[in-house]
């Protein structure tokens, strides 16, 4: 598809030339011309993924530009065709629409990337297709109350439900419990379950209506034996090991997939799994009950760069924070100190840390910036003083055997008194001399052979005279 282009975008492909031309000139970005005459590449990874559907009004679009793109324009609307009141301008990922989109509605999108030093690329035409309004639903769960905030369609699938109307919140409802026929002493009545259960009545379920002779008979209702349901009083289902689903309940499809506890926040109740993520909740599994309350999620201390909050683990992830564990409270040290990160040595084991956090592996820290690149925590070759003739240096015990040296010990160090002692043979012109230090078998230009050395064996015998 050809695009119409907006003619002031072309005083801005015009000036970009010369600001890109010269931040190549003196940066680098186009070293070697490598993207001269190469047209530039075609945007890619779009986000909301092309053909999507059930995408949030308030979303917003990314995308990859290739090596040799100075800048991309962007065409977003209605229309498939994408004219030009289509048209935002140059536009960089990620990109924000100016307005909430509408519901239900498919949106075309398209990249043209601009490449200054070669030719310009029209991109793929990209759709995605918002989902529909959400708002406020009431619904009840054996006499209990919630909200959340859903689809119209998703609402009414919620055991008795009431959908508020579109773009309201929870914040702003009070859901009322709904009545139900309440059988009291061979009378009917609509009340809510719980005063229905204070007069010791006997309540048909949410929604329920007192029709005639409702309360003459013991109530007939669905009753789930495993995943079979079938109609039943409430004292046959409860003695045949079923679940009684309510007084005038029918068998509808997926009545009796298996329920289980469901934890929204810390409020527990029992819904099908279906149901539970539905509403934002955890559910703990099939046949579970809310016996076991729900837990809190636990919150700790959450360094964001140099900022503490206090949060769960769930939402510091969100943030791209550090969680330091739970429990741990925010302190004016705690986050500032994460910024110190360094090798920290734990025995002859090389790790990148924070400063704060080496401790904790029994470890030593070697310095902010530090890197395992040259292996710093490996263990130091021991070194000591070594002594040739009554010249003492400080050197590893192999090189100072080496040299003909005598090696002192490790760790040792060199005194005014450490070599004066040291006394050995010499060869000079094929004879053997001792003792004798090694300054002075140099004297005699003769060849050292090492502190503590004699003439037994005769060791000179094969020496060259010098």
């Amino acid at each position: 598809m050809q695009t119409v282009f907006n003619p002031r975008a072309q005083y801005h492909r015009i000036r970009l030339f010369c600001v890109v031309f010269l931040v190549g000139l003196f940066s680098g970005s186009n070293a070697f011309g490598q993207c001269d005459d190469v047209a530039a590449p075609l945007a890619s990874a779009p986000s909301p993924a092309n053909t999507s559907i059930s995408i949030q009004a308030d979303t917003t679009l990314t995308w990859t530009s290739g090596e040799c793109t100075t800048s991309s324009q962007l065409y977003f609307g209605t229309d498939p065709a994408l004219g030009m009141d289509a048209f935002q301008g140059e536009q960089a990922s990620p990109w924000s629409p100016p307005e909430a989109l509408v519901p239900l509605t498919t949106y075309y999108w398209q990249i043209v990337s601009f490449n200054v030093d070669g030719p310009d690329t029209n991109g793929p035409v990209w759709s995605f297709t918002t989902t529909g309004p959400t708002g406020a639903c009431c619904f009840s769960v054996d006499g209990t109350v919630l909200c959340v905030e859903v689809s119209e369609a998703d609402c009414i699938s919620l055991p008795s439900s009431e959908y508020v109307g579109d773009l309201t919140i929870c914040i702003d409802v009070v859901c009322e419990p709904p009545n139900g026929a309440c059988c009291i002493d061979g009378g009917c009545i609509e009340l809510i379950l719980e005063t229905c259960d204070l007069a010791g009545g006997t309540f048909y379920g949410d929604a329920t209506s007192c029709v005639e002779n409702i309360c003459d008979n013991d109530p007939v209702g669905s009753c789930c034996i495993n995943e079979v349901c079938s109609i039943a009083t409430e004292v046959n289902c409860v003695v045949s090991g079923g679940t009684f689903n309510g007084p005038l309940t029918e068998c509808e499809d997926g009545l009796c997939t298996f329920t289980g506890a469901c934890c929204l926040d810390e409020f527990c109740t029992v819904l099908i799994e279906e149901d539970c993520v539905l509403t934002g909740g955890t559910f703990q599994g099939d046949n579970t009950n809310c016996e076991i309350p729900c837990p809190a999620e636990p919150i700790g201390a959450c360094c964001i760069t140099e900022t503490c909050v206090e949060v769960a683990d769930f939402l510091c992830t969100e943030y791209n924070g550090q969680y330091q564990g739970e429990g741990e409270s925010c302190s004016e040290e705690l986050c500032e100190a994460l910024l110190h990160i360094g090798v920290c040595c734990v025995d002859e084991v090389c790790i990148v840390v924070a400063e704060l956090n080496c401790p904790a592996f029994g470890g030593e820290y070697q310095g902010d910036g530090t890197s395992c690149a040259s292996n710093p925590c490996a263990p130091p070759v021991a070194t000591g003083a070594c002594c040739i003739g009554d010249t003492c240096s400080i050197s590893t015990q192999a090189n100072c055997e080496d040299n003909s040296g005598t090696y002192q010990s490790d760790d040792s160090t060199c005194g005014a008194d450490t070599c004066s002692a040291a006394l050995g043979s010499c060869c000079t012109f094929g004879q053997c001399v001792e003792p004798i230090s090694f300054d002075d078998c140099s004297l005699v230009a003769g060849v050292y052979k090492g502190d503590g050395n004699n003439c037994d064996g005769d060791p000179c015998a094969s020496a060259e005279v010098a």
